[in-house]
């Protein structure tokens, strides 16, 4: 008689510290394969640069080159910010360029032509007017 009383007991005792432990009964799977965790970042390759599709004289010896056609048209309005070409910047008389923050124009400063720029000039306005990063001679 004693033993039927502590069944339920036990049977209370063995659900309870089940539910307390919440550990799952089931067998766990094997071995998985070693796929990266989806915290892992995938290794990073730098962008190719993208290709000049046009460009603006600015005159004061100054051109820009876009990679964005719509950004160049908004920029270099034909008698307030320069003249617009289809071509890259002349690459002939470079002091420096300018990689500007806008998406990968480049402001090219020039040593010849009707306001003549030096390195440390250009460097200069680049940071300063510009917020770019300044590259010497290219």
């Amino acid at each position: 008689m004693r033993m039927l009383k502590m069944v339920p007991v036990l049977a209370m005792v063995m659900l309870v510290g089940c539910k307390k432990s919440g550990k799952k009964t089931e067998a766990s799977p094997g071995p998985t394969s070693a796929a990266p965790s989806a915290s892992a970042e995938p290794e990073k390759k730098p962008a190719p640069p993208a290709a000049i599709v046009s460009s603006c004289d600015h005159g004061m010896s100054v051109c820009t080159d876009y990679v964005d056609p719509a950004q160049a048209k908004e920029l270099c309005r034909p008698g307030m910010d320069g003249t617009l070409s289809e071509k890259p910047c002349p690459t002939e008389g470079v002091v420096g360029s300018c990689a500007l923050p806008e998406g990968g124009s480049i402001r090219r400063y020039y040593s010849t032509g009707e306001s003549p720029n030096d390195a440390a000039g250009a460097e200069a306005h680049c940071k300063n007017a510009m917020g770019g990063t300044f590259t010497p001679g290219s």
